[in-house]
């Protein structure tokens, strides 16, 4: 069996027929076969990185292959499928505009891939700062679900000090010696 290792899918089966093989089936693995990054740790993406047979694996000459491509670059994966997703990045303690920032630069622009919404008092949340998401931080993002951001809220005002009104206090008089004592307290 050829090499197929991080070719197309095209250029693959291409090779195979130059090799003499005829080609009943090459199709995408339909079992969980996952890329094989023991030979090679990247791969192009949507290139070959899983092969049934193995390379060098004796096969018939009426071949039927299965294959896996790689569906995964930087901190994206499952690229072009449903389940395409991006992990995501770590916005706690950073404040909503910053967090916008983040998550635009990672590829999940705020308005488009979540929802924000204001942390409760027993959140222990500062204003204007993310304080939670869904999901946390390097957990998968799926690209066709919709995440939370919450953000601390204001806190409310407190309410003024009633004071009761003050009665006017008499003026006060200087200490007046005792009748008896004249001079005890000058």
């Amino acid at each position: 069996m050829p090499d197929l290792l991080g070719k197309t899918p095209e250029e693959a089966e291409r090779i195979l027929r130059s090799a003499g093989f005829e080609v009943r089936t090459f199709a995408p693995a339909t079992q969980g076969y996952s890329c094989d990054y023991d030979r090679n740790k990247s791969y192009p993406l949507f290139a070959i990185c899983y092969q049934r047979p193995a390379p060098g694996q004796l096969a018939p000459a009426q071949l039927r292959s299965e294959y896996v491509v790689e569906r995964s670059q930087g901190n994206r994966g499952e690229i072009g499928t449903p389940n395409e997703f991006i992990f995501m990045p770590e916005v706690r303690g950073i404040s909503l505009e910053q967090a916008r920032k983040v998550l635009a630069d990672a590829g999940l622009p705020l308005e488009k891939h979540f929802d924000v919404e204001v942390a409760g008092q027993h959140e222990r949340c500062e204003y204007d700062v993310v304080c939670q998401t869904s999901p946390g931080p390097k957990m998968r993002k799926n690209l066709t679900v919709r995440g939370t951001i919450k953000v601390g809220m204001k806190a409310p005002p407190k309410p003024p000090v009633a004071t009761k009104p003050t009665e006017p206090t008499p003026p006060t008089q200087p200490a007046q010696p005792p009748a008896d004592k004249p001079d005890t307290y000058f």
